[in-house]
């Protein structure tokens, strides 16, 4: 059973469904070892709230803005004072079809009203 963003703890696996709100493009870093990497921060959210994705290499290009993904055996984690989640080595992401999940638009305007308050 998917967790509701609104429920994710920092330090815990978690699996969620949740529609991709937005995308930064993806910038390039260097492992411990030098080598260059890409990396990229996707925002997930739900009816319950809103939660950043890390994507790293090929991660980036299996998911564009709108996608409803559902994330297994993900981690969250906290960085700066904000939980986030990470695929890390053993997390899956799937692209689904769900018609029932909140539309992008409904999920956006949510964040707009929220803004306003």
């Amino acid at each position: 059973m998917p967790t509701n963003i609104c429920d994710i703890q920092p330090n815990t696996n978690v699996d969620i469904k949740a529609r991709v709100l937005m995308m930064q493009p993806p910038r390039t870093v260097r492992s411990k070892q030098g080598s260059p990497l890409q990396v990229a921060e996707a925002i997930l959210g739900d009816s319950t709230g809103r939660i950043p994705l890390t994507l790293w290499q090929k991660q980036i290009y299996l998911v564009k803005v709108g996608n409803v993904v559902e994330i297994t055996s993900a981690y969250a984690s906290s960085f700066q004072g904000i939980t986030r989640i990470t695929l890390g080595r053993t997390g899956r992401l799937k692209v689904i079809e769900d018609p029932e999940f909140p539309t992008l638009h409904d999920l956006l305007q949510e964040i707009r009203e929220e803004d306003d308050d």
